[in-house]
């Protein structure tokens, strides 16, 4: 009874740990959704007229993008999370890279269309 006990303890303990590599995780996904959002916005200008369908299509594959580049990252944080040695520091390293503890900056301004470009 006393292994059963030490063994649901200690799964306890990682499943904890592993928890708190989350508020990272959704910071990266919102911080990585939000920066593909404004280079859309941004590039929008130069992509021409695009029906309700093709403007979709453009946000579908963006956000496909950004979740496919997250999750190897997801995963290692997922994992180092549930570690009891060095797993902080994993997740510390993923908040530095990618300043996620910073405030977000101010929305990108849309790229300057090709008669706006020749006009200066």
């Amino acid at each position: 009874a006393e292994a059963i006990v030490e063994e649901e303890v200690t799964h306890f303990h990682t499943r904890s740990r592993a928890r708190e590599a989350a508020p990272a995780i959704v910071s990266l996904r919102e911080k990585m959704h939000s920066v593909a959002d404004g280079e859309l916005k941004r590039f929008r200008g130069k992509l021409g007229p695009l029906s309700e369908k093709q403007e979709e299509g453009m946000r579908d594959m963006m956000a496909s993008l950004v979740n496919k580049i997250l999750h190897g990252p997801t995963r290692e944080m997922k994992s180092a999370g549930g570690r009891s040695a060095g797993g902080g520091e994993v997740i510390d390293l993923v908040r530095r890279m990618f300043d996620l503890d910073k405030p977000e900056e101010p929305a990108v301004k849309p790229a300057a269309t090709d008669e706006e470009q020749t006009r200066r």
